[in-house]
């Protein structure tokens, strides 16, 4: 059996009330790890993007002309900073999505260097097991200005992208099952 997958939705609609959500485990994750080095921020960014679902459109709601298997895979990004500039005031607050429209932030991209971008996997089980390999990777990065962490750190906004991409997984030996 050959397996692809399209992350390009716009022919095919996903319905979510149809799909199937699919069972899986994790087989190798690690963050994608960027230097930032800006006079307002200086340090180490982690980033990753999390499956929390990967869903199957059935092949009945899909059409005829497809003869791709259709996934989705809704994520949820962490990220976390390791702070090798100087500290600012401690804020405890959390900026709304209308402060950060209206606060004054520059975009420090330019300063970034990607120092690693791996790729994930996780499996799904069947016969035979299809495996998904992701890759979160930084698309922007603003720093607010005058604004900081609880920890005094550089108050951060990152907007990154995880792509996917779906083939069997091949196995030597054993069968790869989703425990229940």
């Amino acid at each position: 059996m050959r397996v692809e997958a399209s992350t390009e939705m716009t022919d095919i609609q996903l319905g979510f009330a149809r799909v199937k959500d699919l069972e899986f485990q994790i087989r190798k994750t690690n963050w994608s790890l960027y230097e930032i080095d800006n006079s307002l921020a200086k340090g180490i960014l982690r980033l990753i993007g999390l499956p929390s679902n990967i869903f199957e459109q059935p092949s009945n709601t899909v059409p005829s002309a497809v003869s791709q298997r259709q996934f989705a895979i809704s994520t949820q990004g962490m990220v976390g900073f390791t702070n090798y500039g100087t500290k600012g005031p401690c804020d405890r607050r959390v900026i709304s999505s209308f402060e950060y429209h209206a606060s004054p932030k520059e975009d420090i991209t330019s300063s970034v260097t990607p120092r690693d971008e791996p790729f994930n996997e996780f499996v799904v089980g069947g016969s035979p097991p299809i495996l998904f390999r992701t890759r979160t990777v930084l698309v922007k990065l603003e720093v607010f200005t005058n604004r900081y962490t609880a920890c005094g750190d550089p108050h951060l906004w990152v907007n990154h992208s995880t792509v996917f991409s779906v083939s069997d997984l091949k196995l030597r030996s054993a069968q790869f099952m989703i425990e229940r």
